[in-house]
């Protein structure tokens, strides 16, 4: 008996069944894929945002949480000012490991200058050194404070004239910009509320933070002609909105020199909302993945100024 040879391959209808089945299988990893695209991009998106806002608190604690240090403030001088999308801080910079209270400069004035100029010039000061050092140097700002009105200006120092430099007693002249009534917003210049021989100085630590763009920016310089010599922070900061607390419990948007309604001894902590886009799309081989945004709100201590409010001990702030 003959028997039918036997069939080789597959049939039409298996041949359809594989594909459809190899189809749907290959929709699916498809589909697993491009949701894992998605899902990747947005999350690496979202750590980059969330490292930049952490960024952005780290440097804002450390410089509010030094903001006044050795740096009196007052009604109306503040050793931390805000306006609007900007906040400033001044601080006595530390040196090696100790705060330095003998960056205190007295003047060595011979003899008595008339109110509202300098030592040796309407724009020069004489100081002393300090173990034989010059502690200013041409770009250093510096805090001019009568001790008998209270009265504070800040200062740019344009060049300093070592007069003895073997001399570790000779005076020091420090020429201070002139024509500039303002450093930003604090009171810069000598004027009649100065009396130079009740005054004393001290040199400066600036910083300043504010938005340009989608670019938040902090300044810790001023150039020769006064203006902030700022350096990028963060970018893709899309909203940058400070605030002031004063020790009342009240809340203003801008606390500076001019805003007589504010009395600058009495802040307490620092708001700063913030809101964080990326640059790009979160994957751009995905038209429907879009921008991740991350909102911040942050609220910093000024302790420097509470631990001054508390040493007063009820005594009004000069």
């Amino acid at each position: 008996m003959t028997r039918a040879p036997r069939r080789a391959g597959f049939s039409l209808v298996e041949l359809l069944a594989a594909m459809t089945i190899g189809l749907l299988v290959l929709g699916a990893a498809t589909s697993f894929a491009v949701n894992a695209w998605v899902t990747q991009s947005r999350s690496q998106a979202s750590e980059d945002t969330t490292r930049r806002g952490r960024y952005i608190a780290m440097s804002l604690q450390r410089d509010v949480g030094e903001v006044g240090m050795l740096v009196p403030s007052s009604p109306r001088f503040g050793a931390l000012i805000v306006n609007g999308d900007t906040i400033g801080m001044l601080r006595v910079p530390t040196r090696d490991t100790a705060l330095p209270p003998a960056y205190l400069l007295r003047w060595n004035a011979a003899s008595p200058p008339p109110a509202g100029t300098g030592t040796c010039g309407a724009n020069c000061l004489e100081v002393r050194k300090r173990s034989g050092r010059v502690e200013i140097a041409p770009g250093d700002v510096f805090l001019i404070r009568d001790d008998g009105t209270g009265s504070q200006r800040v200062l740019l120092a344009s060049s300093v004239n070592d007069i003895a430099p073997a001399d570790t007693t000779a005076p020091v002249q420090v020429t201070f910009l002139e024509g500039v009534p303002r450093l930003w917003r604090w009171p810069s210049q000598l004027d009649s509320t100065i009396s130079v021989p009740n005054s004393s100085v001290l040199k400066l630590a600036v910083a300043v933070y504010y938005r340009v763009g989608d670019n938040l920016m902090r300044a810790s310089r001023f150039d020769p002609t006064g203006q902030l010599m700022p350096e990028l922070v963060a970018s893709g900061v899309s909203a940058f909105d400070a605030s002031v607390y004063f020790a009342n419990g009240t809340q203003a948007d801008s606390a500076f020199p001019e805003d007589s309604l504010r009395d600058l001894c009495q802040v307490a902590s620092v708001r700063a909302m913030t809101q964080l886009t990326t640059d790009r799309p979160a994957d751009p081989r995905v038209a429907a993945s879009g921008m991740v945004t991350r909102p911040l709100d942050m609220t910093f201590l000024a302790r420097n100024l509470l631990f001054q409010r508390r040493a007063r001990r009820g005594r009004p702030c000069a």
